[in-house]
């Protein structure tokens, strides 16, 4: 009982803040905010902008129309599937919040939709339009986003440990997740403002960009190793600081690509009984040793910790320039 008692303390010391955010933020009590999904709180985020600029809050949808919205689909985020090996000298590259940028430059919203517009988007079946102006959801958006930048800035300045620090990444945290749950919601068969157009022109409009991105850089014989919804997987260039450049000058504004980093060595594995390359399965290596894992056994819970222990070792033997040799001889031995 007492073991569990610290554990609950130490979910709570770590969730508590975020959660007194999201009360701030959406104007809920505590009780029912921890109780929360997403989705929930981005639609009381919006009832209560509503009620302070004196909009209409749109009505709930009844059965039928749930069961209606069930049975429809859009289709998701592009993927470059990345070639199984290891690769040297990689570099990242992500759009920053890639979804609500995407609603911000393009005025995605369920008020601006129309027969047509200045912001076309192509979508797999048909094309929808979109008016420059009168977008409420983007503007909530992009007050969001103005907001988390400026904790940003300051968080520079302060200590991430101070009271202040942390007050602050809570902050940024819950924008962000609220940020990023948007797009989801608009596509969620039980919101108020449903809008599947919406939803779809936003997936539509990330697989356009991302596959500009990949073509900028093979346009500069840089090798594309993987893509996926927000990121590129690139080899490392003498021109990779031209490509970037060139890449956001032509994106809309407040869209930005940015430089998540350098990696001496990274591995990308194929699909269990099939020989092409698994998305999100992957690990990196830093300059400092430090590695990154995405979607490998020795991040699941369901693991033994010798499993686990075992994969990180044999990662770290094949990127930091061993051999299968190498990584045999560590399996045998355990």
């Amino acid at each position: 009982n007492l073991h569990d008692s610290r554990i609950t303390w130490k979910l709570a010391e770590k969730m508590m803040p975020i959660a007194i955010q999201f009360v701030r933020i959406v104007g809920l009590p505590l009780f029912d905010v921890s109780r929360m999904k997403y989705g929930r709180l981005v639609e009381q985020y919006i009832i209560k902008n509503s009620i302070d600029e004196n909009r209409v809050i749109a009505n709930r949808p009844n059965e039928s129309e749930i069961s209606s919205r069930m049975r429809t689909k859009i289709m998701g985020a592009f993927v470059y599937q990345p070639t199984p090996g290891v690769y040297k000298n990689i570099r990242v590259f992500d759009f920053r919040s890639l979804y609500p940028s995407i609603i911000i430059a393009h005025n995605i919203d369920p008020y601006t939709l129309s027969e047509d517009g200045d912001n076309k988007v192509n979508l797999p079946h048909k094309t929808v339009y979109f008016k420059k102006t009168g977008g409420f959801i983007p503007k909530l958006l992009k007050n969001l986003l103005n907001k988390r930048s400026i904790i940003k800035n300051e968080l520079k300045t302060i200590e991430d440990d101070s009271d202040r620090g942390k007050e602050l990444n809570a902050q940024s945290y819950a924008i962000k997740i609220l940020a990023n749950s948007f797009y989801g919601y608009l596509g969620f068969y039980a919101a108020r403002w449903y809008s599947i157009d919406c939803a779809a022109a936003v997936t539509a409009m990330g697989r356009k960009y991302i596959d500009q991105v990949m073509k900028t850089a093979r346009k500069h014989n840089i090798k594309v190793i993987y893509g996926d919804t927000d990121s590129v997987f690139l080899i490392d260039s003498p021109d990779i600081n031209m490509f970037e450049s060139e890449v956001n000058s032509s994106l809309p504004d407040p869209m930005e690509l940015e430089d998540e980093g350098s990696y001496v060595s990274g591995i990308f594995l194929e699909k269990k009984s099939s020989s092409t390359g698994a998305k999100k399965r992957y690990a990196l290596l830093d300059k400092n040793g430090k590695m990154t894992v995405k979607g490998l056994e020795s991040r699941r819970g369901d693991w033994s910790k010798l499993a686990k222990s075992a994969q990180i070792d044999v990662l770290n033997m094949v990127l930091s320039g061993g051999n299968g040799e190498g990584a045999l001889t560590i399996v045998q031995k355990i």
